[in-house]
C-alpha cells in the first residue's frame, strides 16, 4: 500500500484561492479550449484578513483547483465564485456555480474514487 505524505505547514487560504483563480482563468482543456469560458463570470471572495491553517499547501491547493476546475467545466454561462468565511474554530470555503448541477440522490457519490457523473463525451476521473 502507498501512502501518500503530508506536509504540515501554515498556509493563508487567500493566497491559494487567488493563484488557483489566476491559473483557471487562463488555463485550456485537453481539448486546446478555454476551461473558462467567456459567459461565465469567475469570481474570489476570499479575505486576506482569514487566519492561517495548518496542513499541506500543495494538497490543498490541488483539492480546491480540482473542485473548480469542475464548476467552471460545468458552467455554460451564469458565475462560478470561491468565497471563505471564518469562525472561532474553522475556515468554511464554498465553490458557487451556475452550473448543470449535481442531483440530490448522487451527491454522496463524487466523494468516491473514479466516480463520474458527468456525460461520456467529457473528459476525467472524476474527484
Amino acid at each position: 500500500e502507498k501512502r501518500v505524505g503530508l506536509l504540515s505547514q501554515k498556509v493563508k487560504m487567500s493566497q491559494i484561492c487567488e493563484e488557483v483563480g489566476g491559473a483557471l482563468k487562463v488555463a485550456k482543456d485537453k481539448r486546446n479550449q478555454p476551461v473558462k469560458k467567456k459567459e461565465v463570470e469567475f469570481t474570489t471572495d476570499v479575505p486576506e484578513s482569514l487566519p492561517e491553517v495548518e496542513g499541506d499547501q500543495d494538497k490543498m491547493a490541488k483539492v480546491i483547483h480540482h473542485v473548480v476546475e469542475n464548476a467552471l467545466k460545468f458552467t455554460h454561462k451564469g458565475h462560478v465564485k470561491i468565497s471563505a468565511t471564518a469562525s472561532s474554530q474553522e475556515i468554511t470555503m464554498t465553490v458557487e456555480d451556475t452550473g448543470i448541477g449535481i442531483p440530490d440522490e448522487v451527491q454522496a457519490e463524487i466523494f468516491k474514487p473514479f466516480v463520474r457523473l458527468e456525460p461520456q463525451n467529457y473528459y476525467g476521473l472524476g474527484l
